[in-house]
């Protein structure tokens, strides 16, 4: 019997509990650690954005003295800067969250 056949076979026992129990197991398992890294890689993408604001706000006070355009880059990039890392520090929170509710489920 060749492979298509075989997989056939194997399609059409498998019952609809088989799937169910599947699903209800393993894909909790599979998405909260995912949910994790996510919400971590976001969060490392959010404070990297950061970064160039941070340097452009320590350019502009180590400059000499602030102008009126130089007032208002000052202002935008800690605005800017103060969002991101906003964001940032949420979105580990988040994960914290997430990660910690796990064990939870898991010790209860």
């Amino acid at each position: 019997m060749n492979k298509l056949g075989q997989t056939v076979r194997f399609l059409r026992s498998v019952k609809p509990h088989h799937a169910t129990t599947f699903a209800k197991t393993v894909v909790p398992e599979v998405v909260r650690p995912a949910r994790i890294i996510w919400n971590q890689a976001i969060g490392a993408l959010f404070l990297i954005l950061a970064l160039p604001a941070l340097m452009k706000i320590l350019q502009i006070l180590r400059g000499p003295k602030p102008d009126e355009q130089t007032s208002f880059a000052l202002i935008i990039s800690i605005v800017f800067a103060t969002i991101m890392i906003g964001f940032g520090i949420a979105s580990f929170v988040r994960a914290r969250r997430i990660s910690s509710s796990t064990l939870k489920s898991r010790t209860s």
